[in-house]
């Protein structure tokens, strides 16, 4: 069961797991935790008093992922406006990088993740990234999301409260997943460290793509 947890996303500011849930990853922008009557750490668990969230991912390689429809909200994105959608992506490989605009290191990752694109022609066909914004995020702190898509043109996904990606992926802030062209969870990076987690990310989609 769920756990009204929206306080505590406020205070910790960079704890964005799905919703109303709360959790570690990157929780001060630079690999910090949250608690809540429990713990968090990474590829570990966040607990509430009870309830446990899981966030290791490495026994879920290979299987099937959530669908979804998310609308873009990036004005510069080549599909600002547009609904983007598994459907749609099936059949080709593509990344899912889950970002909680209250973060204060969101805006760089999403800008070093656009610029790592940019510098590499290439990539983005092969293997396109989409931000997911949280629906906490968007309800409780709207305005953070002008500063991570201004700079860049990275799609950025707007989760809502009736999809919930966030819960159906037991997502961390800076959770990267691949999906594969099947659908399935081809390799999970827990980003947590940023900037020191960009070279993990460029290596592994450098290695994934073979350029």
């Amino acid at each position: 069961m769920k756990s009204l947890l929206g306080l505590l996303l406020i205070l910790a500011g960079c704890a964005a797991p799905p919703t109303d849930m709360a959790g570690g990853g990157d929780t001060s922008g630079d690999g910090g935790s949250a608690t809540d009557g429990g713990s968090a750490t990474d590829g570990g668990s966040a607990t509430d008093g009870g309830s446990t969230f899981d966030t290791d991912h490495s026994d879920e390689i290979g299987q099937a992922e959530p669908d979804f429809a998310l609308l873009d909200i990036n004005p510069t994105s080549a599909t600002y406006g547009q609904t983007i959608s598994s459907q749609d992506l099936a059949g080709h490989p593509y990344g899912l990088l889950f970002l909680d605009s209250r973060c204060a290191t969101v805006p760089l990752v999403a800008d070093d993740v656009w610029a790592t694109y940019q510098a590499h022609p290439g990539w983005w066909e092969a293997f396109p990234v989409f931000g997911i914004e949280s629906a906490s995020a968007a309800e409780n702190l709207p305005q953070g999301i002008e500063a991570v898509v201004d700079g860049n043109a990275l799609p950025y996904l707007q989760d809502t409260t009736e999809l919930e990606l966030w819960w159906d992926y037991n997502a961390l802030n800076h959770d990267f997943f691949a999906i594969s062209e099947t659908g399935t969870l081809e390799a999970w990076l827990p980003l947590y460290d940023w900037p020191t987690d960009l070279d993990t990310f460029t290596t592994w989609v450098q290695d994934h793509i073979g350029t």
